[in-house]
C-alpha cells in the first residue's frame, strides 16, 4: 500500500493469442466471482502496478491454481 490507497499488481489479459512463450489460456474455469464472455489469455511477462483509484470495476479473481501458474512464470522470469 502506498499513501491512503492500495496498489495492485496486474498483468495483461487479452482475447488475442500472442507470440509469447509464457502465454496462459484463461477461461471461466480459472476465475471466481465473475465470468468471461470468451476465452482469454494472460501474459504474465507484462506486469504493472496500478493504483486503486484507476481501477473502475472488478471482473473476477483468478483461482488459486491459475494464480500459482502466474506466480511460477514470474519467478522463472525473474531468475533468468
Amino acid at each position: 500500500p502506498y499513501g491512503s490507497g492500495n496498489d495492485y499488481l496486474v498483468c495483461i489479459v487479452s482475447t488475442q493469442v500472442a507470440p509469447d512463450p509464457h502465454l496462459l489460456e484463461l477461461d471461466n474455469r480459472d476465475i471466481t466471482g465473475g465470468a468471461l464472455s470468451q476465452r482469454c489469455y494472460l501474459r504474465p511477462c507484462y506486469v504493472y502496478s496500478v493504483g486503486e483509484s484507476l481501477i473502475k470495476r472488478r471482473l473476477g479473481a483468478l483461482k488459486a491454481v491459475k494464480l500459482d501458474q502466474v506466480i511460477q512464470i514470474l519467478v522463472t522470469l525473474l531468475k533468468e
